[in-house]
């Protein structure tokens, strides 16, 4: 490739996004024990993890807005019968 044939690409070079009405945010979803889920102000605190397994065996406290938690279930027991959590969250 020449020096000619190169041309480099800046972000003003880039068309701007259009907004939609289509767009839906990006869903998280995480796991935590029941036993460890408090709500404190305007956050729910608990043994967050990203998977299943991992909130049976996670002992570290993460928080999560209240107001970005769309929704809230229970989805099983750990093997020491603990029950599991899962909310799909912002």
């Amino acid at each position: 490739m020449t020096d000619e044939e190169y041309t480099p690409l800046s972000l003003d070079d880039l068309p701007e996004g259009e907004e939609s009405s289509d767009v839906k945010p990006l869903l998280y979803t995480n796991f935590s024990l029941e036993s460890r889920v408090r709500t404190v102000g305007g956050k729910v605190y608990g043994n967050w993890t990203q998977s299943f397994a991992g909130a049976c065996s996670n002992a570290f406290e993460a928080s999560i807005p209240k107001d970005a938690i769309q929704s809230m279930v229970r989805v099983g027991n750990c093997p020491n019968g603990g029950a599991v959590v899962k909310v799909e969250n912002y």
